[in-house]
């Protein structure tokens, strides 16, 4: 979808770029979810687990809009029953007079132990935690716990 989405936008003259995280997710019979994901420069997604650890899924292609001549990855990760998916914007972890590593590394620490939290408790604490910060970028949050 990234790749067709990329080449009309060049054969439509179009001189702008992108990031863009298309994802799936897929109930599986054993209550697991299987993720499904093709990331154009966007922040990857996270993932907090039953017990409390982030992890941070791997996985960029280059923006939508660049000319590149690699093809787009379909990345997979299975989520077990009461993991926490969350999907953002740069806006988060970015502030424009810091490291966006830096970045990252607060937001798994601030995400850390935060299993027991509803997805709605955790989406206010967030942009709390987001509103804490100097920054010039907007926030959009998407966080998912499967059932």
């Amino acid at each position: 979808m990234l790749e067709r989405l990329n080449r009309a936008s060049h054969a439509l003259g179009a001189n702008t770029i992108a990031t863009v995280l298309l994802a799936y997710l897929d109930r599986q019979n054993d209550g697991s979810h299987v993720l499904q994901w093709s990331n154009a420069g966007h922040p990857s997604p996270s993932v907090l687990t039953a017990d409390g650890r982030v992890i941070e899924l791997p996985g960029t292609d280059p923006l939508l809009g660049a000319r590149h001549r690699h093809p787009r990855n379909t990345h997979h990760h299975q989520l077990a029953p009461g993991a926490t998916l969350l999907m953002h914007t740069d806006g988060l972890v970015e502030t424009r007079d810091g490291v966006i590593d830096d970045g990252f590394a607060r937001l798994r620490q601030f995400l850390s132990g935060q299993n027991d939290v509803t997805p709605a408790t955790l989406a206010d604490q967030l942009v709390d935690y987001a509103d804490t910060r100097i920054r010039e970028d907007d926030v959009a949050l998407i966080i998912a716990r499967p059932r």
